[in-house]
């Protein structure tokens, strides 16, 4: 599966550009001696809104001029991408906007199933595009429904840990933060996802 240009780039708030910037300073500061990132967005249980999350943050660093982004497809049991890719490829303009540097790569299907991904073929699928991206973002598995989900963790630089307000019990978070953490994966933080309110709205805390 090759890279692919997403159909539309996601709605940007001026709410949602000033918590993905936020998030963004965050993540660079984790890591400022590198010059490529790669941050993996979880939940602790699925339907939480970490798809979004991943995709509004892909595309609040793509509109940045310097950087080159890549979504990725990090769900084997719910891949979440192969409908929002258009078939082309990803574009190779010399003066691209916000849309050709922000592309998407779909879970290839040999790797979609009910066991999830192994880390060791996240990996490989990674590995070959590492010159051609600045930023990897990954929409990863739920961590208590998908036992991959933690070993995962541990091939990216980061996680970031999306949380619907209302919803996910502080027992259910300290949990899944529990074994992302014995997994070896560094947490950054959490997304508080308000999606229930009237006003849509995220808002980004370092752990």
């Amino acid at each position: 599966t090759d890279p692919a240009r997403l159909t539309a780039l996601p709605p940007l708030g001026d709410d949602v550009l000033r918590e993905m910037s936020t998030m963004r300073v965050h993540l660079e500061a984790a890591h400022p001696e590198r010059s490529r990132r790669t941050v993996m967005l979880v939940s602790a249980q699925g339907g939480e809104g970490t798809t979004t999350v991943a995709a509004q943050l892909a595309a609040t660093l793509a509109r940045d001029g310097s950087i080159r982004v890549l979504l990725v497809d990090a769900n084997g049991r719910r891949p979440a991408l192969s409908m929002r890719v258009e078939s082309a490829p990803a574009s190779g303009a010399k003066d691209p906007g916000p849309t050709d540097r922000l592309h998407a790569l779909p879970l290839p299907k040999e790797l979609r199933g009910p066991t999830g991904i192994a880390p060791q073929a996240l990996r490989q699928l990674l590995e070959p595009l590492e010159k051609a991206y600045d930023w990897f973002v990954l929409d990863g598995p739920p961590v208590l429904g998908s036992p991959d989900s933690a070993a995962l963790a541990g091939v990216v630089d980061g996680v970031v840990v999306v949380v619907q307000a209302g919803r996910t019990k502080r027992p259910v978070l300290t949990r899944s933060i529990e074994l992302l953490r014995k997994a070896g994966a560094r947490v950054l933080g959490t997304v508080l996802n308000r999606r229930r309110l009237e006003i849509d709205g995220f808002t980004y805390r370092r752990i």
